[in-house]
């Protein structure tokens, strides 16, 4: 969960704060904002999001313009977070129901060999959980 530092200078958001806060969504995930007040024993009523996006892009780039708190997966916000443009809003973090999947017609290709090898190389950390399918003949 992230939000810009003029929004978090405005306001300090305990976990109550963050139910009555402008809420910004991304639609199409699974882990949606009453995912994720369930996973932090949150039981009493919370605002729904004020802004809804069916691109990260566009919930990242409105939570840089102050429009409210994203939840997003931190993958996403990397380099954001990084220059300081988007602050961590919440330490705690709660688990990711979906992934996703290299399909490749050529898996035998160095080139595709190598770009696998360098996409798990990207996102080893110990948050993110890699399995590997072998090539089905």
């Amino acid at each position: 969960m992230v939000a810009s530092p003029d929004y978090l200078q405005k306001r300090s958001l305990s976990i109550d704060e963050i139910a009555n806060a402008e809420k910004i969504a991304t639609t199409g995930y699974t882990e949606g904002w009453a995912y994720w007040f369930e996973k932090n024993g949150y039981t009493a009523k919370f605002n729904k999001p004020s802004l809804q996006f069916d691109h990260s892009s566009l919930a990242i780039q409105s939570a840089m313009q102050g429009l409210g708190v994203l939840l997003v997966k931190d993958i996403l916000v990397q380099a954001e977070l990084k220059q300081g443009r988007l602050l961590q809003v919440w330490q705690e973090k709660v688990p990711c129901l979906g992934g996703h999947y290299v399909i490749c017609n050529t898996p035998q290709k160095a080139s595709a060999h190598q770009f696998i090898k360098w996409l798990k190389k990207q996102l080893a950390t110990e948050e993110n959980v890699i399995h590997t399918v072998e090539p089905y003949e």
